[in-house]
């Protein structure tokens, strides 16, 4: 059966094996996992919400607006091949497939990696680490016409001489409309190889003035920083390279006026490894992140106490059904956690898992695998974030897999 644009549903259950190697990798797979007394399976649904054209390349993950439709990136599709924002509108049959712009390279934002986020107003904005006026990045803005058409600007070029370059991980906004956001590179000579910085968009009567707020510049304070969280009071948090065990460390700015002092929370082993991916809150003010360290990446949290921050591992992945290569997470009001694997599962190497992380009896966490990809019609190899929608329905992208071939993505919807 194929899969079309309105959605087709289809239980998780166990589903033929592809051949006898692989069968052979989950009788294994499965040896491990018997080991696991907190990995549990569940029979969940997927749909495919949308199948892409060959080779667009939906990297990152998706967002709602406030009517309940999706938007999200594709590194590779639109018009001009140079990337695009697209919306998928919800009907009565199912999901209307859009493209909102086609970038188009050259002065032009080109290949998005990063998602979308909206602010208050309905306007979108993104990076991306190629384009631009000095080819070093941009960041761009979205914003609804009256006629139903989006009109893009850019709000910033990268220069590379000291401002930053490669945007890779999205935009994060403060409840004073500020953008913030990291670079990768610094592009100047001021700290070594190992270096990037945190960065902020401020507007202002005469437009968007960007300043580098914080700058990594070696293996004491980090270098090469992730995606960035928000807490409530404005203070940034995130994940970076180096370290004084040079397995990475989870930073924290706080501002003094002008002034970000960054603060190292966690400094990480081999057991937890780099973190990847923004970190998230839960309720109790605890944060929740994965790392790559141990066989296959792991989950770890971080607690606030008295004499500074508990770093805890929670999880461990096999690299087997479990799957290997963990993404990042997304939490919900009971502390549930919510990720993907980009690798490994039912389905072996070209595969991947949705997964839930629950709190259990005795401090103990369960590991749910949701979905295994790879399957027939299925899409393959996750690698940004879930999005929750009201319900406890799970909503992301594949970059690659269909029936046919093995450069299509999809946008996927799972209901645990």
């Amino acid at each position: 059966m194929f899969t079309d644009t309105n959605g087709f549903s289809r239980q998780t259950a166990p589903r033929p094996r592809r051949n006898a190697t692989l069968a052979a990798f989950n009788a294994g797979a499965i040896a491990i996992c018997l080991m696991l007394p907190h990995l549990v399976f569940s029979a969940s649904t997927e749909q495919l919400l949308h199948v892409f054209q060959q080779g667009d390349l939906p990297w990152a993950g998706v967002t709602f607006d406030k009517a309940g439709n999706l938007y999200g990136t594709s590194a590779y599709g639109g018009a001009f091949k140079r990337g695009g924002v697209f919306k998928l509108t919800r009907t009565a049959t199912g999901w209307r497939y859009s493209i909102l712009y086609s970038f188009k390279g050259g002065t032009d934002a080109e290949t998005p990696y990063a998602g979308v986020t909206f602010d208050s107003a309905g306007n979108l904005y993104g990076t991306t680490p190629n384009g631009g006026a000095y080819n070093n990045g941009t960041v761009y803005e979205l914003s609804p016409a009256g006629d139903g058409s989006w009109k893009e600007t850019i709000l910033y070029s990268f220069k590379g001489n000291g401002d930053g370059r490669l945007p890779v991980s999205g935009i994060v906004i403060d409840r004073a409309g500020t953008l913030y956001g990291s670079v990768s590179q610094l592009g100047d000579n001021s700290c070594d190889y190992f270096n990037g910085g945190i960065y902020q968009l401020k507007h202002s009567s005469t437009g968007w003035r960007e300043t580098l707020v914080h700058r990594f510049c070696g293996v004491t304070n980090g270098w090469s920083p992730g995606p960035i969280t928000l807490d409530q009071a404005g203070n940034i948090y995130g994940g970076a390279g180096g370290g004084t065990n040079k397995q990475g460390l989870v930073y924290m700015l706080t501002r003094n006026g002008t002034v970000w002092n960054e603060s190292v929370l966690a400094e990480m082993t081999f057991a937890e490894g780099n973190p990847v991916g923004a970190l998230v809150f839960d309720l109790a003010g605890n944060l929740y992140g994965v790392g790559s360290g141990g066989t296959a990446g792991t989950i770890f949290e971080l607690s606030p106490s008295a004499g500074g921050w508990h770093l805890n591992l929670l999880y461990s992945f096999t690299g087997g059904l479990d799957g290997a290569l963990p993404t990042g997470l997304v939490i919900d009001a009971k502390g549930t956690l919510y990720g993907v694997t980009s690798e490994y599962g039912e389905y072996g190497v070209y595969g991947g898992t949705a997964f839930s992380l629950s709190p259990g009896l005795n401090g103990q966490w369960v590991q749910t695998v949701l979905h295994s990809f790879g399957d027939v019609n299925d899409g393959y190899s996750p690698y940004d974030v879930l999005t929750l929608d009201g319900k406890g329905n799970l909503y992301g992208t594949t970059s690659t897999g269909t029936v046919s071939c093995c450069l299509y993505g999809t946008v996927f919807k799972i209901i645990p």
